[in-house]
């Protein structure tokens, strides 16, 4: 009996002990932290509250989508959520290829203005040309039309046929063309005098690696004595798959650690290295990049600096050092998120604003005209006798601290581009990456 009561008393005492260690700890937690559940439970009540009283009926779809969108503002600016509708767009822009006409275009007062024309495309048989303007869609005027809207209206089902009014100069045509599947090209090639090579990536989307090793072999292909160095274009290149971009380097590095990726969760932390081939090739790069150079392009570009001694020449990349992964719901929206960051074989990740510093800056013509403009009103300030001292020293330190706005530059002819002579004598940055690459090489 005393052996009965002695193991209940050491049974109780344990449980009691737990029982006040759980307690401590859970009140511990909860002070420290809160309890996450009370958040979820002030969620709740505000959409209730919403529902039931705001002054006008809320579709529920709505009130969540926006929560969401909320949610994700306040993360980093890669991550994003997306409806249905959007999602579904997302996958449109995503792919390199679509049902269309096969011309780029830009916004007009008056239309669409032609950018540029994919050979072999429907656009290309009918005689389009880069600087066209389209002013009407289907006998309907698209002059103060939204762009969006009637770029889209270019777009549609495979083998529809599209009517459009084309102006070229003081002369107008009407055209009629069907709309085929259009693949955008990931690379192009051109062979430059004495054995160089000019080689413009233009995404990093699935089948990319595929197209520039097609390409680079066809430019060895044309040399005489082999190609001897190659300027790699990967100015407006927004990036891709990091596979793709991973397989580009393998092309010129060998057996080597390209990129690694670091996160938190499980599987976000990886290590992607070249493979030994016995056709790598080892010629001096030079590569051109801009501020709209992200992601893959930067991995390409910081990769084969650090591993093959290319030179970047330009202005500083973008700064997209982050992966994103997505997760598609059941009601066909998405969630796109930041789940790690890049580090090139160096260890160093991709800065998020500053973007990859090139070893040569040399600014496009556009931006050096911004600057001129802005020199140009710094010294008519400083110039000025009518302004007060104080006055002055506002304006100018408001000019000197004005920087280019980040926005897209006009679309460039990547895929129809004038020839190669025409090119480097309006193209500075590439005319200065060809002197380059051959100073390099002695030439």
């Amino acid at each position: 009996m005393r052996r009965t009561i002695t193991a209940f008393v050491l049974v109780f005492g344990t449980f009691a002990s737990a029982m006040t260690l759980g307690a401590f700890c859970t009140y511990s937690t909860w002070a420290s932290s809160r309890d996450p559940y009370l958040e979820w439970d002030t969620l709740a009540r505000a959409f209730h509250e919403l529902q039931t009283r705001y002054i006008e009926e809320l579709d529920t779809s709505t009130l969540i989508y926006s929560a969401l969108n909320g949610v994700v503002d306040s993360l980093d600016p890669h991550s994003s959520f997306m409806t249905p509708e959007q999602y579904k767009r997302f996958q449109e822009d995503e792919s390199s290829s679509y049902y269309g006409i096969g011309a780029t275009v830009q916004a007009d007062d008056h239309g669409l203005r032609v950018a540029d024309i994919i050979p072999g495309s429907p656009a290309s048989r009918v005689a389009m040309e880069p600087g066209d303007l389209i002013i009407s869609i289907d006998g309907t005027s698209i002059s103060g039309e939204p762009f969006q809207q009637s770029a889209q209206r270019l777009q549609g089902d495979y083998g529809a046929p599209v009517c459009m009014g084309i102006q070229r100069g003081d002369q107008q045509r009407q055209v009629t063309l069907q709309r085929e599947w259009i693949h955008l090209p990931a690379a192009m090639g051109t062979i430059l005098d004495n054995d160089l090579g000019l080689l413009t990536i233009a995404h990093f989307r699935e089948g990319a690696s595929n197209e520039v090793k097609a390409t680079v072999a066809n430019l060895e292909a044309q040399t005489e004595h082999g190609l001897k160095g190659l300027v790699i274009d990967l100015r407006d290149n927004p990036g891709g798959l990091l596979r793709e971009a991973v397989d580009v380097v393998d092309i010129f590095v060998g057996n080597k650690l390209i990129v690694s990726t670091r996160g938190r969760a499980l599987g976000t932390t990886e290590t992607l290295s070249g493979t030994d081939a016995t056709d790598d090739i080892d010629i001096p790069l030079v590569i051109i990049v801009n501020r709209f150079s992200a992601s893959a392009a930067e991995i390409v570009a910081g990769s084969l600096r650090d591993l093959h001694g290319a030179v970047l020449l330009g202005t500083p990349t973008y700064g997209k050092g982050s992966v994103q992964t997505l997760r598609v719901f059941e009601d066909g929206s998405a969630l796109k998120f930041t789940i790690s960051s890049y580090y090139l074989p160096g260890g160093e990740p991709i800065p998020p604003k500053d973007g990859l510093l090139p070893d040569i800056t040399v600014m496009d013509a556009e931006e050096l005209a911004y600057e001129e403009l802005v020199e140009g009103l710094i010294r008519q300030v400083d110039a000025d006798a009518i302004i007060d001292e104080s006055s002055k020293k506002q304006l100018l330190n408001l000019l000197s601290s004005t920087q280019k706005p980040l926005v897209p530059r006009q679309l460039s002819r990547r895929w129809s581009p004038p020839p190669i002579g025409r090119r480097l004598e309006s193209d500075i940055q590439l005319a200065r990456a060809v002197e380059t690459l051959r100073r390099q090489l002695g030439q």
